[in-house]
């Protein structure tokens, strides 16, 4: 051992004494993070930043949190947008109401080339947005489902990527009751995939808007509507179906009570891996002219029971649903005044209920 050695001692295993209980730190704060959803877990940063401008904290007293929020973001960035890591098949749905495009067509199609839906179920999608850049943009990887609408406007189309599915059946409705626009409607379709045939049904829908009584009640009647085709593409396909969108009510609210009691179950509840818990609306972005973008959407508030964005599976033992997710990214908050929300899912073999045998009577 050299003189200046002996002391000062050896570096290395000073450091080393120095970090150990940062390290002990970071490992204690690492579940705390991994257990937030993706909104809370971006927040983060600018919490720390505000503990230190405010004096109530210096770099060394956030540099544990710091250390084990890296990790968490990167490993949740990693699961959600990895397409070989994901369960069998993505489904998104979005509700895409702008007044002016001005851009918003080019970041949604950023947006959903990024997350690569294998469904994308839209909402909202009026002529406007029909005559933009974006089907034409989406036109290389999506193809756009075309029911009969008897020449009325479909503004809740489908899209599915293309060399994943073949198309069984599909159709549209506008829903029967208070409907402003024509607007209030559903497109269902029945999808085959390429690679193994395994089928499934799907919906998007964009239920009645206004508040109160009555509004209620055409949203009940909206969910009853559904359902019915829902229970026709299970009955006549034997298929699971993914029923989504912006059905502009919360968590037990009369319509969403109507839809869990007719055998519809919320894809936040079946999602076995991880659910986001993260409300779906926020106030729209504010349009810079300079930019000709829209800008500084605000993150949504408060939790998923202040979600009107919702997805339910009918025929929950044909589907094992992986994951939930709220993208809450700046370019989707600066889009919309909703969140794109998907499931990563698997399509299960149906499973043949057993016969009840035939009544045979007791011998005397």
């Amino acid at each position: 051992m050299g003189l200046v050695e002996a002391i000062f001692g050896n570096y290395s295993k000073k450091e080393l004494k120095r970090i150990e209980p940062i390290k002990n730190k970071v490992l204690e704060l690492e579940e705390k993070y991994q257990a937030m959803d993706d909104h809370e877990l971006k927040q983060q940063t600018q919490i720390m930043k505000d503990k230190i401008n405010d004096g109530l904290g210096t770099l060394d007293d956030v540099l544990p949190d710091a250390l084990a929020v890296c990790p968490a973001l990167r490993e949740r960035q990693e699961f959600f947008m990895s397409y070989e890591k994901r369960s069998d098949i993505r489904i998104m749905s979005h509700n895409i109401w702008c007044g002016e495009v001005h851009d918003r067509d080019l970041h949604l199609a950023e947006i959903y080339f990024r997350h690569q839906p294998d469904v994308l179920g839209l909402q909202e999608m009026t002529q406007n947005l029909y005559d933009s850049r974006l089907l034409g943009l989406l036109e290389e990887k999506y193809e756009l489902l075309k029911p009969d609408t008897k020449g009325l406007l479909d503004n809740t189309p489908l899209l599915i990527r293309k060399g994943v599915f073949s198309v069984v059946d599909c159709g549209w409705h506008l829903y029967d009751g208070l409907n402003n626009h024509q607007s209030k409607s559903l497109a269902w379709a029945v999808l085959e995939k390429l690679d193994d045939g395994m089928r499934i049904g799907v919906i998007s829908t964009h239920y009645w808007w206004r508040n109160g009584p009555e509004s209620d009640l055409a949203r009940v009647y909206d969910a009853k509507q559904m359902t019915a085709y829902a229970h026709y593409m299970q009955v006549e396909y034997g298929v699971p179906v993914v029923a989504m969108g912006d059905l502009n009510m919360k968590i037990g609210a009369p319509g969403y009570c109507e839809l869990t009691s007719t055998g519809a179950l919320d894809m936040r509840i079946a999602a076995s891996e991880y659910a986001s818990l993260s409300n779906t609306h926020h106030p729209y972005a504010v349009y810079n002219p300079e930019t000709n973008s829209y800008e500084n959407g605000p993150a949504p508030k408060g939790c998923h029971l202040n979600a009107i964005d919702h997805m339910f599976v009918y025929g929950r033992d044909q589907l094992d649903v992986k994951v939930f997710n709220v993208i809450t990214e700046q370019e989707a908050l600066d889009v919309s005044d909703h969140c794109p929300i998907y499931v990563d899912c698997k399509i299960l073999p149906r499973v043949e209920k057993p016969v009840s045998p035939t009544f045979v009577p007791k011998e005397q």
